[in-house]
């Protein structure tokens, strides 16, 4: 948590509840930046865990391809094909 513009000490006041915390210190109406980070930990992330890298390197088959190909506007032979794991 940052204040923008000018210096403040912040502080949560609240914990998180149905989607919402509560900000305390500085001034009523003052801008400041907030990040939230997570970690997953759900029943698909343990059972690949390869699945929480941000960034995943291409093999040589798959560089210059990609994952949607129409959201760059290439062709469907652009693609990388995804198989089915069970």
């Amino acid at each position: 948590m940052t204040p923008i513009w000018t210096y403040a000490p912040l502080f949560i006041k609240e914990k998180l509840k149905n989607g919402r915390l509560v900000i305390g210190g500085g001034a009523a109406g003052m801008d400041l930046s907030l990040g939230v980070y997570a970690e997953r930990n759900d029943l698909n992330l343990q059972e690949f865990p390869d699945a929480s890298q941000i960034e995943v390197l291409k093999g040589a088959r798959e560089q210059g391809k990609y994952m949607h190909p129409d959201l760059y506007d290439q062709d469907s032979e652009k693609g990388i094909i995804q198989p089915i794991i069970r």
